[in-house]
């Protein structure tokens, strides 16, 4: 092969192994969009699960008040506790999330 031949033949094969890192580099990008998409498509979900809980919000277990945002996040039914209050307002308090809730009186 001549020397223009063999320059020649050389530069494709450097285009050919540049094509290939794009192509690992794009299947590396592909695969982390893959498990992005997963990790949306579960938030989601469990964010539906959320809306239904909405629904069936119970407000009260026995005597005590539930805490809104634990039954709606997580389906759990923590017992919202009496804060002293320096006013008239009615001040509830989850021991979980923390959550206030602030009735004016």
């Amino acid at each position: 092969m001549s020397t223009v031949g063999n320059h020649l033949a050389k530069a494709a094969e450097d285009a050919a192994n540049s094509a290939q890192e794009r192509i690992a580099s794009f299947d590396r990008q592909l695969a982390d969009i893959e498990k992005k998409k997963a990790d949306i498509e579960a938030n989601r979900a469990a964010l539906r699960g959320s809306l239904q809980r909405l629904a069936n919000f119970p407000v009260k277990s026995g005597a005590n008040y539930l805490c809104p945002l634990c039954w709606v996040d997580e389906g759990k039914m923590s017992p919202l506790a009496p804060v002293a209050s320096d006013n008239r307002d009615d001040i509830f308090r989850c021991r979980m999330c923390h959550y206030e809730a602030v009735i004016p009186g």
